[in-house]
């Protein structure tokens, strides 16, 4: 578990013991001007992002926290910007992990790129493209918090409290689901609606021929577990014609009990499994 995750369980029991003196900050974001409570490390964070236009700050409405924020710039160059952004990277103790080059085998177009991190986990990266023209260059720059600044606002505790269980629901369905032998993710799955694709071989034998054969991949053997209401539906086609309604059935769990959800994805499958011609 990532040690933010542990701050956050501690701070919602109201265990959390921090000796890290909180500022207020007022944060313009897309979604109107908000009060921040942010730590030392991350108010001179904030300092490393540019002004101007080109900059945002993404607010997660979910929770109410400040995930970070990012600068863009088209055209030009920005030489004067460039040497106030490593200083306040170094001041806010950014350390290089990853670093990148590139460009077109003629040389016209180049590109770089950084990426660096602080004690706290927070990521920060830079990357430019150098064109034939000024024009053509483009700058960005992003700030990724490791554990976001949360609004100073009590009334927010309880919509965050909603989020972290909807994601905890969440990450029991995706373990559970695709943590079954034959079962892969399927296109359209989501973080509250998952949706699985069953292998051919969970399938009795009088049907494996028709999910394995010609446009078997275009057959119904879907899985759909719904992380917030708890339930899961099954669609498996029975005949090669499109035409002919799929065996559908529809089980309840608890979403809050990967046993649960264990349970009844297993009572399923061996429905499946014993489904007569």
């Amino acid at each position: 578990m990532k040690l933010a995750s542990i701050r956050q369980i501690l701070a919602e029991e109201g265990l959390f013991k921090s000796s890290a003196k909180l500022f207020k900050v007022k944060v313009k974001t897309w979604n109107g001007e908000h009060i921040f409570e942010v730590t030392p490390g991350q108010r001179e964070a904030l300092k490393v992002l540019p002004g101007g236009s080109g900059r945002e700050f993404g607010f997660d409405t979910r929770r109410g926290e400040l995930t970070g924020g990012s600068w863009t710039k088209k055209g030009g160059y920005i030489d004067a910007v460039e040497k106030k952004f490593w200083a306040a990277a170094k001041a806010a103790g950014f350390a290089k992990v990853d670093e990148s080059t590139g460009g077109s085998p003629d040389g016209n177009y180049t590109s770089a790129g950084w990426v660096g991190k602080n004690s706290a986990g927070d990521i920060l990266r830079y990357s430019n493209n150098f064109g034939v023209t000024a024009r053509e260059n483009r700058y960005s720059i992003s700030l990724v918090f490791a554990d976001p600044p949360k609004l100073d606002d009590p009334t927010w505790n309880a919509k965050r409290d909603e989020a972290n269980a909807a994601d905890r629901r969440s990450q029991i369905g995706k373990d559970v689901l695709f943590g079954v032998r034959g079962v892969t993710p399927a296109h359209g799955s989501g973080d509250i609606v998952l949706r699985g694709k069953l292998d051919p071989r969970l399938l009795p034998n009088w049907l494996q021929d028709i999910h394995s054969g010609p446009g078997g991949n275009r057959k119904n053997r879907d899985l759909t577990v719904n992380t917030d209401r708890g339930f899961v539906i099954t669609q498996i086609d029975l005949t090669g014609d499109w035409k002919d309604k799929p065996f559908t059935l529809q089980e309840k769990y608890d979403p809050e009990d990967p046993g649960s959800l264990t349970r009844t994805l297993g009572g399923i499958l061996k429905q499946i499994k014993n489904l007569r011609q």
